[in-house]
């Protein structure tokens, strides 16, 4: 049995990093975590964008900010709220609390005002870095991680070098016991039959086929609302087929979304496609390769796999992408020898090293192997030594804008 040393949590999850977060439930408090952060060394802010009404805007608010918070990366959670605004820092409270994880809530509105609240936080904050930095790692399964797999950037050399060094982890991980998950829906398109045909059921393959349906009208209606001029890209049928398509990804080499599709696609592997899910859920305990459903917005994408459970993110960019995530661990692979050696202090794994240096597919994926496991086990990835997190992003659903009469 393939082990790492982890932290293991009450309800019996496992984490590879032992942190203590402080987050709001309002954007307006987000000045108050931060300034809790800076008093107390140890704690990471989760700044984010929203609150009040959003438990209206965006129902999965609520269950994503609760899930986020129970990630097994995290020892512990501070709350502040504000105390009039939609979401209820008491109740994500109780479902931490039942998890067993220690949890302070603070209502500026409740306790008097900031200063109160930051001193009855910072007091709890200090408590709970003492109690983190006293645990130790233990012998763990690997089958108890869950590895998220993105990619942002893509080039044309995406879907020959990194995503499939991706795919070959994710392989490792679940033929081993584990958990992997593959996402951005909308950079699915035109791998319907693909997935479906690796699905563990002909009830899997509908709803893979389902998901990645509406996902796929959704990029032709937003084509025909700005007619493609957002990608430089012409009126009618090519909008639709380049609209997913960013301005680097064309300089890349990509001309369609169905083209990067079919990059994106293979940082699932070969394994069997086990189930698809939506951003307001957890992966619980779930083994195998699942798809979670949803934007293909990197910043919003990496947010709802470590939301959903994964304790580890790798991250495949061709174009260079400096994006990471305050809390939790991500792991960043260059698809070409270019964007690497001009970023190397920002890029963990050199996948161009298939193109420049020979390298064969087997000796990459055995090397990002090797990382991610020395990454479960504290060696810090690039973006955790550089600071790469800020402001964390959660998932909306696309609302067309409808232009309005002339």
């Amino acid at each position: 049995m393939v082990t790492f040393n982890g932290y293991l949590r009450p309800d019996g999850k496992v984490g590879v990093r032992n942190n203590v977060i402080c987050v709001g439930t309002a954007n307006c408090v987000n000045a108050v975590v931060s300034q809790i952060a800076r008093e107390v060394p140890g704690v990471i802010a989760l700044r984010h964008k929203e609150g009040c009404g959003d438990a209206q805007k965006a129902p999965h608010f609520f269950p994503m900010l609760t899930n986020l918070c129970s990630n097994p990366n995290h020892y512990a959670v501070i709350l502040v709220g504000l105390g009039c605004e939609s979401c209820d820092p008491e109740a994500i409270a109780e479902v931490l609390r039942a998890q067993g994880k220690p949890v302070c809530v603070v209502n500026i509105h409740r306790d008097g005002g900031r200063r109160r609240a930051v001193e009855i936080a910072c007091e709890a904050a200090r408590r709970f870095v003492a109690e983190a930095r006293a645990m130790e790692r233990t012998p763990q399964p690997v089958s108890t991680l869950c590895l998220g797999t993105e990619c942002g950037g893509s080039d044309a050399l995406s879907g020959v070098t990194a995503n499939p060094a991706q795919g070959y982890l994710s392989d490792w991980l679940i033929a081993n016991g584990g958990t992997s998950i593959l996402t951005e829906t909308t950079e699915l398109v035109g791998c319907e039959q693909i997935l479906a045909d690796r699905a563990v059921s002909p009830q899997v393959a509908r709803d893979v086929w389902r998901r990645i349906s509406a996902n796929t009208e959704m990029v032709d209606r937003v084509a025909g609302i700005f007619g493609g001029h957002a990608v430089g890209a012409a009126k009618g049928q090519m909008a639709k087929v380049s609209s997913g398509v960013a301005q680097g990804n064309m300089a890349g080499g990509l001309s369609s979304i169905q083209e990067k599709s079919l990059g994106c696609v293979t940082k699932g592997g070969t394994s069997p496609v086990c189930g698809i899910f939506g951003f307001d859920e957890v992966i619980g305990d779930r083994k195998g390769l699942y798809i979670l459903d949803g934007v293909n917005s990197d910043h919003e994408s990496i947010c709802g796999l470590f939301s959903v459970g994964a304790q580890i993110v790798t991250f495949s960019s061709g174009r260079g992408s400096l994006l990471g995530f305050a809390s939790c661990p991500v792991i960043k692979l260059s698809s070409n020898p270019l964007t690497y050696a001009a970023m190397s202090s920002d890029i963990d794994v050199n996948a161009g090293a298939v193109v420049s240096e020979g390298m064969s597919m087997d000796e990459l994926g055995q090397k990002l192997i090797d990382y991610f496991l020395a990454t479960a086990n504290g060696q810090l990835t690039v973006c955790e030594k550089n600071g790469y997190g800020g402001p964390i992003a959660f998932w909306r659903h696309l609302t067309p804008v409808v232009p309005p009469k002339l």
